[in-house]
């Protein structure tokens, strides 16, 4: 164990899974901080985004459109970035509402090479991986569901909001509201979901931090980001396509994870600093 929680600071840091790939909680705040095996090249490669990108996209892009019109109700403004852009869906959704100077920054050049070929010129594109963003604020910063796959999330979004964003700017993070009842009950269900299922399940094998909306409203205050908008919304899963005993408990248990875990949305205005 040590000590040192990034997001409260005062947190006893406890290891709580182990093996290839290793998960860290915060005693305190509860926060987990995960080390995926391999390097995010290796995580977010092209196969990443055919897996969790193409089979749900008319998915994403209901929900996408809910953000973007949430943007819209609150007044953000342009230029817009969305950090970790993934395949585009976010950017692509900002474009049919009108939005127009939108730059769409990722680490994978295999996200933005999708997202070059279906946007083209429209988008301005930024490889993270080989270089950095432009010298330049934004009057909005997204984060939608990338923010807990970025390494050491909290110094970079200290970065994007004290160098990038403008003051009274929007910030918008999406990212899974993260409670000790959803991994307790994964725990209970390792036995019948087996070691891989379980390690995906509690995000160990590919996310890198995991908030809760305790610990990230702590996270926001310090930078000096005021909540004006926060609601919780569940995601949609497929309905089960078979129904043998082992296909239905798994679908079963899906569902109860579902219900512990909801997405959090929350938006927030930069506060100048006095």
């Amino acid at each position: 164990m040590s000590s040192g929680c990034p997001h409260c600071f005062a947190g006893e840091i406890e290891t709580v899974l182990s093996g290839s790939s290793r998960s860290l909680q915060c005693k305190r705040c509860g926060g987990r901080f995960n080390e995926p095996p391999g390097s995010t090249d290796s995580l977010y490669d092209a196969d990443y985004f055919e897996r969790n990108y193409n089979p749900r996209r008319e998915l994403q892009m209901l929900q996408a459109r809910d953000d973007a019109r949430l943007l819209r109700q609150y007044g953000a403004g342009e230029p817009i970035l969305d950090y970790g852009c993934g395949a585009g869906v976010f950017p692509e959704t900002l474009l049919a509402e009108g939005y127009r100077d939108i730059y769409c920054a990722d680490v994978s050049r295999d996200a933005l090479d999708i997202v070059e070929r279906r946007l083209g010129d429209r988008v301005k594109t930024v490889d993270l991986h080989r270089g950095s963003l432009p010298d330049m604020r934004f009057e909005t910063i997204c984060l939608m569901d990338s923010i807990s796959h970025i390494p050491r999330a909290e110094a970079v979004l200290g970065e994007l909001v004290s160098e990038h964003l403008v003051e009274g700017g929007v910030l918008l993070i999406r990212t899974p509201d993260v409670k000790d009842s959803y991994f307790r009950l994964a725990q209970l269900f390792r036995p019948l979901i087996g070691t891989r299922r379980f390690t995906k399940l509690t995000f160990a094998n590919a996310r890198y931090v995991l908030f809760n909306r305790t610990n990230i409203r702590w996270l926001l205050e310090r930078l000096r980001c005021e909540i004006v908008f926060e609601t919780e919304t569940q995601e949609l899963l497929p309905h089960p396509t078979s129904l043998s005993p082992v296909h239905l408990a798994r679908h079963l248990f899906l569902r109860a994870m579902q219900t512990q875990l909801p997405t959090m949305r929350i938006l927030t205005r930069k506060q100048e600093e006095h």
